[in-house]
């Protein structure tokens, strides 16, 4: 296949209308899948007046199971019937075969990813990063080959995917989601990470991981829970402060940082993007902040741009936890506000930017006014805010205005205002008004 991303374009676009883009992408990736572990998987499909397609569809699935017992049942069920047009599921196998035929899973995958007219849609599957946040976390986390990797809320899989390390403990509260993760961490050579459906900040019991080198979390932002659901995350077990009998209803930001922290070792490193009220919020969040700075495993806050998510406007940023900082008793704060293009709706944050700043959290460029690198005991001063905007100052340039020659401009227009009136009247007499 010559144009991947072009093909899928087109196939997207044939069969809007008639299944929903959250059900194209599922059809695609299972029969993907399929004809990734057996090429042959779908020969039988490529009649398009086949009346039974859908069952052999699912006949398929079985034979392809029974050859790789190891793998969970779950990744060989088809998407329910209901869900597929019947032409869909011929030009998605025509599609798929020939992609089989080049064996072009990887670019598949990324093409996939890409597909941005219809990514809103497509990540209706699961809240799932995008092109920019990805990018920031693999200019940030750097090469990770050798390392263990965690994400409590991996969606799609993506960052992982795309950050490769050498074993990844991967979690996703959306059952559906979790399959389709797994199945594109497949198609894409990822064979070394580890699925599994739970939700990461209740169920911390049974994990098959020890302490991970790097954590990588884009998190549901500003969780809500219930009376039950708080007391019962008031005893888990990775909690830094004790927040009594049950932790507070907004406690979700809060929670995801401590997870966090809790799977690191020694060395290890976290990155999380988090909504920016976090940085200031008071209560258990601002003795959360507090215990983390005494700690001092807080390596940099990064302050993003609005427009950055489909998910919502608002600002994020990047908390960056270190157990082994080489800057101790500091925190490097970066206003990267600023960086990014507008492409329609959104803000895009591509690769060089995000080695921008990278350079800039990583304090190779001092002198610039969007780093600053700030001690524990002023963040203490301001009682433990981590707010940019609080240690950055944005200077805005004030142009010099000339005041006489403004005056003179303002005459100016005055006078061919009186002009204007008098012309105006002259019509409206010569009109009998």
């Amino acid at each position: 296949m010559t144009n991947i991303k072009k093909d899928l374009h087109a196939l997207f676009d044939e069969l809007r209308g008639t299944m929903e883009v959250s059900h194209i992408t599922e059809l695609l990736v299972f029969t993907a899948f399929l004809t990734k572990l057996e090429p042959s998987a779908l020969k039988k499909l490529e009649d398009e007046k086949e009346e039974h397609a859908y069952q052999q569809l699912k006949e398929a699935a079985v034979a392809v199971k029974q050859k790789f017992p190891l793998l969970k049942s779950e990744l060989f069920e088809a998407p329910q019937e209901h869900r597929i047009y019947k032409k869909g599921l011929y030009l998605v196998v025509r599609f798929v075969l020939a992609l089989s035929a080049s064996n072009a899973y990887s670019d598949f995958v990324v093409g996939l990813k890409e597909l941005k007219r219809f990514k809103s849609r497509i990540s209706d599957i699961a809240d799932s990063a995008n092109h920019s946040t990805t990018e920031l976390f693999k200019a940030l986390v750097g090469n990770c080959e050798n390392k263990t990797l965690f994400d409590g809320a991996c969606g799609l899989a993506q960052i992982a995917s795309e950050l490769n390390p050498k074993a990844g403990y991967l979690n996703e509260f959306n059952a559906h989601a979790a399959i389709m993760a797994e199945r594109m961490l497949i198609l894409n050579n990822r064979e070394q990470f580890v699925v599994q459906s739970k939700d990461s900040l209740t169920d911390t019991h049974g994990a098959e991981q020890e302490s991970v080198d790097v954590v990588v979390m884009e998190p549901p932002f500003a969780l809500k829970f219930s009376a039950d659901q708080r007391r019962s995350l008031a005893e888990v077990d990775y909690l830094l402060v004790d927040p009594g009998s049950s932790v507070p209803a907004s406690a979700g930001d809060v929670l995801w940082v401590q997870l966090a922290l809790s799977q690191l070792n020694n060395e290890g490193k976290a990155y999380l993007l988090l909504p920016q009220g976090w940085l200031f919020r008071g209560g258990y969040d601002g003795k959360v902040r507090e215990k983390l700075i005494e700690l001092d495993v807080v390596e940099a806050i990064i302050a993003l741009p609005p427009q950055l998510l489909e998910f919502t406007s608002i600002a994020p940023a990047i908390l960056v936890l270190n157990k082994q900082k080489e800057m101790q008793g500091v925190v490097n704060f970066v206003d990267a506000s600023d960086f990014g293009v507008s492409t329609g709706p959104l803000r895009e944050i591509g690769t060089e930017d995000a080695k921008a700043i990278s350079e800039l959290v990583a304090g190779v460029h001092p002198q610039d006014k969007r780093y600053r690198a700030v001690s524990r005991e002023e963040i203490a001063s301001n009682e433990n805010i981590l707010n940019v905007k609080r240690y950055i100052i944005t200077e805005v340039e004030a142009t010099k205005v000339d005041l006489s020659k403004e005056l003179l401009k303002l005459n100016e227009m005055k006078h061919q205002y009186a002009e204007s009136q008098k012309v105006l009247e002259g019509l409206l007499k010569s009109f009998g008004f």
